[in-house]
Formats: C-alpha cells, sequence, structure tokens
C-alpha cells in the first residue's frame, strides 16, 4: 500500500514519537499502580455494603410523600403561628399603654410626694426632739417632786414627834 502526499505529511515524525512514548508509564510504574489497586476480595467486600434494590425499596417506602410534607409543613405553619399569637399578646397596646400612663404617677406626681414626705419627716423629728424635751423635764419634775415628797415626810415625822411631846 502506498502512501499518498497527504497522508504521509499526517505521520509523526520520531521526535514527535519520541515525545508521546515519554509520556507512556514504564512497567515498574504500571506494577506499582496494580499493587493500589482492589483485589476481587476487597471489591466483594465493599459491594457486600451497598444496599441491595429490596431494601432501597424498603427504605423509600419508609420515606414520606409530597402530600405528607406538605400536610407537616401546613402543620408548623399553623403551630408557629399559633406561637407567635401567643408572643404578640403578651406585648402592650398602644391603648394598654395608654390607660397605664392615666393610672401611674407623673413625674410631677411624684415630686409631690417626696416634698409631703420630706415635710412629714421633718415634722417627726422636731416631735421627736420635743419628747426628748419634755423626757428631760419630766424626769426633773419627777425629781423633785420625790425630794419633796421625802422632805414632807421628814417634816410630818418632826411635826408628830412635836404633837406627841406636847
Amino acid at each position: 500500500m502506498e502512501l499518498t502526499s497527504k497522508q504521509f505529511n499526517k505521520l509523526a515524525t520520531k521526535k514527535e514519537l519520541k515525545k508521546e512514548v515519554s509520556k507512556l508509564a514504564t512497567k515498574e510504574e504500571l506494577k506499582k499502580e496494580i499493587k493500589n489497586l482492589a483485589t476481587k476480595e476487597e471489591l466483594k467486600k465493599e459491594v457486600s455494603k451497598l444496599a441491595t434494590k429490596e431494601e432501597l425499596k424498603k427504605e423509600i417506602k419508609n420515606l414520606a410523600t409530597k402530600e405528607e410534607l406538605k400536610k407537616e409543613i401546613k402543620n408548623l405553619e399553623e403551630k408557629m403561628d399559633q406561637k407567635f399569637d401567643a408572643a404578640f399578646d403578651m406585648f402592650a397596646s398602644k391603648e394598654d399603654l395608654k390607660e397605664l400612663e392615666k393610672r401611674v404617677a407623673s413625674k410631677k406626681d411624684i415630686n409631690r410626694l417626696f416634698i409631703l414626705m420630706d415635710s412629714i419627716v421633718g415634722k417627726h423629728q422636731e416631735i421627736g426632739a420635743e419628747r426628748a424635751v419634755n423626757i428631760g423635764a419630766h424626769d426633773r419634775i419627777e425629781e423633785d417632786i420625790t425630794k419633796t415628797n421625802k422632805r414632807v415626810t421628814i417634816v410630818e415625822k418632826k411635826l408628830e414627834a412635836v404633837h406627841v411631846s406636847a
């Protein structure tokens, strides 16, 4: 068979062939690679770990259908709505805040209370001071009365002694 010039030009040169051959693996490299490959026993062991068609079919039967998932999503949405409603019910509305504002004392009211309390405390302190003064006076008067009673008793005894001797 003879080659045409076109066919001949398509053939590789020695240099190109050497370059392509240098890319190929050597026997030693191939032996190394073969050693890294799995044996039949290892492959069988790995394959035995995989699920069979029947096992997969069983598992698929246990999975939820689209309808079941949609139903579950709807139930979850309803539960979330209920929880959000309950959470929002805990917050005060504008009307609640206005009602509370009416019932709570204002800063002005609180200041008036403080002023009133200050005057009551002042009066209490005055009364306490007056009481201390009165107690002191009472104690002095009581002491004077006791001394006077002793003197009167002495005088009475002297008078009685004078009357008895007369």
